[in-house]
């Protein structure tokens, strides 16, 4: 009997490493952030600050966004 070959999309999913520096006001002060991100799209530097400063609280500024790795993130892990 003939073995069924998996492809790699039945398991994985593709998505994107982005780098991201931002500065945050907190108390009158400003602090600078540093995150990695994993979006499951690749996105144009501008979508990427919109998103940062939709989703991250008290953004004044996007400092920077690097498009770090493309990497596979895992459908279900059972």
């Amino acid at each position: 009997m003939r073995k069924l070959l998996m492809k790699i999309e039945d398991k994985w999913k593709d998505a994107y490493l982005y780098y991201v520096t931002f500065r945050v006001e907190q108390c009158n002060l400003f602090r600078v952030i540093d995150k990695t991100l994993v979006l499951y799209e690749e996105l144009e530097i501008d979508e990427i600050a919109k998103i940062i400063k939709q989703n991250f609280n008290d953004v004044h500024e996007v400092l920077s966004v690097d498009v770090y790795q493309e990497v596979l993130v895992i459908k279900e892990c059972r």
